[in-house]
């Protein structure tokens, strides 16, 4: 039987509007978002791009050396796109990478999609994200509760 390379821990795996990596090296998540909401319109007045940005960060853990991890897209009409790849160093223990790709949706449909990370030919975590148009009714005086709990 072969040795198995160990595989790095995921930290964070997400979709977010943007990210600050500052000069300390910490990254600063802005706008983490699974599901993202769009104003009913006509069809032409869809947008033909939507800008986002893929964060994750993984542990270097048992994992030691230069590695690549892949990253694949599969839109809601279920045909995978091309598979991407970025390459990472990992010193093992709590050392590891932050992988942030800023990406555009083009003519993007509604519906889930969902981010394969890779690591070779397996997945290592899969982060969803769902793109949907709001609805426009008003919620009338009656139906809008005073919340006494404001924390998430």
């Amino acid at each position: 039987m072969g040795t198995v390379t160990p595989r790095p821990l995921v930290q964070v795996a997400c979709v977010c509007e943007k990210v600050l990596i500052e000069p300390d090296n910490v990254p600063t998540l802005v706008r983490v978002v699974d599901t993202l909401m769009l104003q009913p319109a006509p069809p032409s007045a869809v947008p033909t791009n939507l800008q986002l940005t893929l964060f994750v960060s993984l542990k270097s853990g048992e994992t030691v050396g230069d590695f690549e991890v892949g990253f694949r897209l599969n839109p809601p009409e279920g045909k995978d796109s091309q598979i991407r790849k970025w390459p990472v160093e990992f010193k093992g223990g709590e050392h590891g990478a932050h992988l942030k790709i800023d990406f555009v949706l083009a003519n993007p449909s509604l519906g889930l999609y969902w981010f394969d990370v890779l690591w070779g030919d397996e997945i290592l975590t899969r982060i969803p994200f769902r793109l949907k148009t709001t609805t426009t009714s008003a919620p009338t005086a009656e139906a809008v509760e005073p919340s006494a709990t404001t924390t998430r």
